[in-house]
């Protein structure tokens, strides 16, 4: 072949991968893009799986605080209630969901609320107490306010026992300094309002306050749950957005190649 007959083709033009997501152009090897595809895509899918753990941990949350709020209803409906054990199990209840929340879900909005609401019931319910986990039979009582006086607890129970107070008592409290995060403090904090005597009675009103305060946090937690839908549903639009792109660039990649295959030929 006559290398004077050959027409000269154009120079194929950039690839502007970048471009197309916001960055300056730059021509692209398919690997590249494929390469700068799977990192985009891996990133929002990674936002993607962080938002359904903490759905998954808000649907706990939240069917956790129905049945407290059943416990809190029942007592309700008898009047309320003076059965020290029925207190503390609502008392416990609510502990062990934030010590959860604490664990699973950090950033939880309601994090603060039942903190909040927990030592508004222990200080008219059974007021703080510390347990033993190895007596026989176990978690026996071995310290609460009716025994002995505010900020005993520390002096009566030493390390081993378990520690059953406010969240929120002030830093000049004996224990809650030592064990931050946790429901070992001995004075009522200044958030608790209404009833402060620690007497092993709830009544109706308190009960009443009780179940209106946690269904406001889980109407809180669901609304939080109906933006992260919307946040996921954005993130699914963008990975796809991402591979439709890496696609259209690659097929772009190919048309050009073969127009310049083309031309070589005629």
């Amino acid at each position: 072949m006559n290398s004077s007959n050959v027409t000269q083709a154009p120079p194929a033009p950039p690839i502007t991968g970048l471009a197309a997501w916001g960055g300056a152009p730059v021509e692209l090897s398919g690997e590249a893009i494929l390469a700068y595809a799977s990192t985009m895509y891996s990133n929002v899918n990674n936002q993607i799986q962080s938002i359904m753990g903490q759905q998954n941990a808000a649907n706990q949350e939240q069917t956790q605080i129905a049945t407290i709020q059943q416990e809190i209803q029942a007592a309700s409906a008898n009047s309320g209630t003076t059965d020290p054990a029925q207190i503390n199990q609502i008392e416990q209840q609510l502990e062990d969901l934030i010590t959860g929340i604490q664990k699973n879900d950090p950033g939880c909005s309601q994090l603060g609320a039942l903190e909040q609401l927990h030592d508004q019931i222990m200080a008219s319910g059974s007021g703080p107490y510390a347990t033993n986990p190895n007596s026989t039979p176990p978690n026996q009582v071995v310290w609460s306010t009716a025994g002995a006086g505010q900020n005993g607890m520390l002096q009566d129970c030493p390390g081993g026992y378990v520690y059953h107070g406010y969240y929120g008592s002030p830093a000049s409290d004996t224990l809650a300094p030592a064990f931050p995060g946790c429901p070992s403090g001995t004075t009522v904090p200044s958030t608790v309002t209404g009833t402060k005597n620690p007497d092993d009675n709830l009544d109706t009103t308190d009960l009443g306050d009780y179940s209106q305060a946690l269904t406001g946090i889980n109407t809180a937690l669901n609304s939080s749950s109906q933006i992260q839908m919307i946040r996921i549903q954005s993130l699914v639009q963008q990975s796809e957005s991402v591979l439709t792109t890496a696609s259209n660039i690659l097929a772009s990649n190919d048309d050009s190649a073969n127009k310049l295959i083309a031309n070589l030929h005629s």
